[in-house]
């Protein structure tokens, strides 16, 4: 990998052991090359300013502070990509509605963060791959701007559940239900997947199969198959078939 295509990471830890377990763990990957190193909220989000790095990797605690606060002092398209690192499971909701690329729990083995950081560069490869993506298509107008449901509603025993959109998955068709597969597990909603996606944002949950829908934030890859059809790589390591025939709506989504 050439030199100018390596990942600058930053690390921010308020323990020198933690510093140096990510250094060692990143030490062996050529891709890889750390820009610096804080330990509290205010030193990342300066760093994050001057360096620009690709990824940072993030504790939660830090000392006093939290690192989900870094948000609160940088502009959202200063915000880099983070997978965040901590010895605490109970803050994985919050972390992923920053979108971060992944979470990672303390101790962690190196295998662990070599997975994060393929993560990292399978989402800087799709997005530069559709930023790349430019040439004239003929493509059918998406149609006037409508509200979109923030949530969807799923029963659960003898209870009604909210999921929130941002945490959805996948949808898929299944008879006359859908199966909803997101991080707070699975769950089936009776209803056609027309229906369901009728009520969503169309610029983020697309139609990928006959039977399959995904949310495009929770893309990583898109890698090609046979007869022309494509695989769709999910940040939960799911990966779902893009028909050909679908592929220039799900190209034309993301744009």
């Amino acid at each position: 990998m050439a030199e100018s295509e390596r990942l600058r990471v930053l690390l921010v830890d308020d323990e020198p052991g933690g510093l140096a377990s990510l250094r060692t763990a990143l030490e062996p990957m050529s891709e890889v090359e750390v820009v610096g190193e804080c330990s509290t909220v205010h030193a990342a989000a300066t760093s994050t300013r001057e360096l620009s790095p690709d990824l940072v990797f993030l504790d939660v605690k830090l000392g006093t502070q939290s690192g989900l606060t870094l948000r609160d002092h940088l502009e959202p398209d200063e915000l880099p990509p983070i997978v965040f690192v901590t010895a605490y499971a109970e803050h994985a909701v919050d972390a992923f509605d920053m979108n971060a690329v992944d979470y990672v729990l303390k101790p962690f083995q190196d295998a662990r963060i070599a997975r994060s950081v393929r993560r990292a560069l399978r989402r800087g490869a799709l997005r530069a791959a559709l930023q790349a993506d430019t040439a004239p298509r003929t493509a059918a107008p998406l149609g006037p701007a409508r509200e979109s449901a923030e949530r969807i509603m799923v029963r659960q025993e003898e209870s009604i559940r909210f999921v929130r959109v941002e945490r959805v998955v996948r949808l898929e068709a299944a008879g006359n239900y859908v199966k909803v597969v997101s991080d707070e597990g699975d769950f089936s909603i009776r209803s056609p997947l027309r229906d369901l996606l009728g009520r969503l944002d169309r610029s983020t949950f697309v139609r990928v199969h006959r039977s399959h829908a995904v949310n495009l934030d929770r893309v990583v890859e898109i890698q090609p198959w046979f007869g022309g059809d494509y695989v769709v790589v999910l940040d939960n390591d799911e990966e779902v078939r893009l028909s050909r025939s679908y592929r220039d709506e799900v190209l034309r989504a993301v744009r």
